[in-house]
């Protein structure tokens, strides 16, 4: 009983915490921005009929934030990926079941993207939709991660060896060597 008392204190703080905590954020621009001028206009984007509830999520492996809309009308949900740009390309829609309400997305199958969990109202269940997406073979040389090759890249690489960190073990042979030097050349000029 008292796990379960306290437990329910801890949910009960967090939930108050945490918009303070999002508010207080380092490098939070507090009061800084004229509410009139907030947001640009508005760029509509289609979707199926009645659409209920948005969630945003990388579907495919880009680093962008995706939009997936439920569409209770049409028992279905639309998929909308981002260009990068703030558009997003025409929807694909995946059907789902019966009144359709929200959806949520995770990693449900183990493999390292974002699947989807819809909830429907009429046909009393939910629907798993598996992200069939193949994920995008990471450039090896991009030690920085920021999707170029440039000479941060060598820098990272000469940190992580000077450190003994195995990531800089290119050759695999899992000791660091003057070959991982020519290995790590070899990915870099190889490109991304």
């Amino acid at each position: 009983m008292f796990q379960q008392t306290l437990t329910d204190r801890i949910v009960r703080l967090a939930r108050v915490l945490t918009p303070l905590l999002v508010l207080a954020a380092p490098g939070a621009a507090l009061g800084q921005c004229d509410p009139a001028t907030l947001f640009g206009a508005q760029t509509r984007f289609a979707a199926g009929d009645g659409p209920r509830s948005v969630v945003l999520g990388d579907l495919d492996g880009d680093g962008d934030a995706d939009m997936v809309l439920v569409n209770t009308s049409t028992n279905d949900v639309s998929v909308l990926l981002n260009r990068g740009d703030g558009t997003f390309d025409p929807q694909q829609r995946f059907a789902a079941g019966d009144g359709p309400q929200s959806v949520a997305l995770g990693d449900l199958d183990g493999d390292g993207d974002a699947d989807m969990a819809v909830a429907n109202l009429r046909s009393d269940d939910a629907s798993v939709l598996l992200n069939q997406c193949a994920p995008s073979d990471p450039c090896p040389a991009d030690l920085d991660g920021d999707g170029e090759l440039t000479l941060f890249d060598f820098l990272a690489f000469q940190n992580l060896f000077d450190a003994g960190d195995l990531r800089a073990d290119f050759d695999g042979d899992g000791s660091l060597t003057l070959f991982d030097f020519l290995a790590f050349q070899n990915a870099f000029d190889a490109g991304c």
